[in-house]
């Protein structure tokens, strides 16, 4: 499980369970290190025998939101990609930034701001849709319901994708502690990757 934090909107009184919502002020920014791995293609169900792989910084910066529609904006963008493709280095395409329109619960109501040409450059990034993994991992799925310090939670969420169809996403959560209005959360995050034509 992967660790986060982040600032929530607590709705507690002592001993209550708390309420987690999305919380981040435009400007906020955090940079992390992602590195994703395609064990195989296939192609009309038959394996193809290839690999890759992908490593990249990602930028996620707090662009805006809509206070009214308890909405946050997110862009996505990557530094330092590099890709391999059957043990040969790959020249990835420079990725346009993604931008995540997010509600209070981390579930994606929409993207925007990717080509959709360059997004779908797998082999240019070892194999891997490295805009549609992160995209789904960037924010993490808060629980609509108050949960308690070491409750635990799973959410199967469809959402859409940069590319234009649903992908089917679960989210295993954990709240690990709450102090000072800040939620530390464990969490867990599997996908079924869309199939491309």
């Amino acid at each position: 499980m992967s660790g986060i934090v982040l600032a929530v909107v607590v709705t507690a009184s002592w001993l209550q369970p708390y309420s987690l919502h999305l919380n981040l002020p435009e400007g906020q920014k955090a940079t992390s290190s992602v590195y994703v791995e395609l064990a195989d293609l296939q192609l009309g169900g038959m394996p193809m025998g290839v690999s890759g792989n992908a490593h990249a910084n990602l930028v996620c910066e707090v662009t805006g939101g809509d206070e009214d529609k308890k909405q946050t904006e997110v862009n996505l963008s990557f530094e330092d990609v590099k890709a391999f493709f059957n043990d040969a280095e790959q020249a990835p395409p420079k990725m346009p930034p993604l931008v995540v329109t997010a509600d209070e619960h981390g579930r994606v109501i929409k993207y925007g701001g990717a080509s959709t040409e360059s997004a779908l450059d797998i082999l240019a990034s070892g194999g891997a849709p490295l805009q549609l993994l992160v995209a789904a991992m960037a924010l993490p799925q808060l629980p609509a319901k108050p949960v308690n310090v070491g409750d635990e939670w799973e959410e199967v969420v469809t959402q859409p994708t940069p590319f234009g169809v649903d992908a089917e996403t679960t989210y295993e959560g954990k709240l690990v502690e709450v102090a000072d209005g800040r939620a530390k959360l464990e969490y867990q995050v599997t996908g079924d990757l869309p199939a491309f034509q």
